[in-house]
């Protein structure tokens, strides 16, 4: 069993919550939309959340997930809540995502270049340990 336990002593029982690039996604049964709005609408409520599992907390409380993007309803009576913290508007997760990939395509050209260099310098050390020794005279060795 899975509840959420929000900052004001309410809790909710929870199929699953996960979290990534500050968008919450909370799976629920057995409610309703009104009683969803009722918890998720409260930004004092929704300011700290704890995932308990078996009555025990399960990682670091959810922080700052204080705007409620949507809640849908799913086949089944399955409900599906979205929650954004407030400081990882979507300008914010945009700029942070395009200088991932900036990074990204730097490190890229950079292994690229070192990748380069270094076929170079083998098919040099190949050309040199293959190329046909000559003795003192002049004279080609064909063995």
């Amino acid at each position: 069993m899975k509840q959420l336990m929000l900052n004001d002593g309410r809790s909710v029982e929870v199929q699953s919550v996960s979290t990534a690039d500050g968008i919450m996604h909370i799976r629920l049964i057995l409610t309703t939309s009104e009683q969803l709005k009722a918890y998720f609408m409260d930004s004092f409520a929704t300011s700290v959340m704890t995932l308990y599992e078996n009555g025990k907390p399960s990682g670091k409380p959810k922080e700052n997930y204080t705007i409620l993007e949507y809640i849908k309803e799913e086949a089944g009576g399955i409900w599906e809540v979205e929650m954004r913290q407030k400081s990882a508007d979507m300008n914010t997760l945009l700029k942070e995502l395009k200088k991932e990939v900036e990074e990204s395509r730097q490190t890229a050209i950079q292994t690229n270049t070192d990748l380069q260099i270094a076929i170079a310098e083998l098919t040099t050390l190949i050309a040199t340990l293959t190329a046909p020794t000559t003795d003192v005279g002049g004279e080609t060795d064909v063995s």
